[in-house]
């Protein structure tokens, strides 16, 4: 939705913000192809319930979230594209769905999580380090060569009588 009001100049950002206020934005309702706002709705509804409320979303309204976002995006992914013509005609296909695996040996522990959550984040600040030692580098390179070229036409003002044979 950000994107959204960010790249079309068409849309009029409303009074506030949040999801249900964009979707309600009348410049959004009347972008949409007929039909398509109920399917936002839908997405909009459930979202709000698996957020807010204690109760757990079912499978079948799970699934009907997700058949409806794609119809969404989908008209998205079209009505943006540079070349609509060739955008694909694809159906949704509630088959491509992965299941969720039951609980075995390869699910990983709390602590196995944990532990790989430290080994991230450290590997994340070693990046970081290195990331920042580059640009140090890069910076102290760009420094010598503004230096060695400075010295390079220096030295060429200066007279050489020195014959090379």
């Amino acid at each position: 939705m950000q994107w959204l009001y960010a790249n079309d100049a068409y849309l009029q950002l409303p009074y506030n913000s949040n999801l249900g206020a964009l979707i309600h934005e009348q410049t959004f309702k009347d972008n949409l192809k007929p039909g398509l706002l109920a399917k936002v709705s839908v997405i909009h509804k459930i979202g709000n319930t698996a957020v807010h409320d204690a109760t757990p979303i079912n499978s079948g309204d799970a699934l009907h979230v997700v058949k409806e976002l794609f119809h969404f995006l989908y008209w998205l992914s079209r009505s943006y594209s540079s070349n609509p013509k060739n955008h694909p005609n694809v159906a949704f296909n509630s088959d491509l769905i992965p299941t969720a695996k039951k609980p075995g040996k390869t699910d990983l522990s709390l602590r196995q999580l944990l532990d790989l959550e430290q080994k991230q984040s450290l590997a994340d600040q070693i990046r970081q380090i290195a990331l920042e030692r580059e640009k140090k580098t890069s910076t102290e390179i760009a420094e010598l060569k503004e230096k060695i070229s400075t010295l390079k036409k220096q030295s060429s003002s200066v007279p050489d009588s020195h014959l090379i044979r």
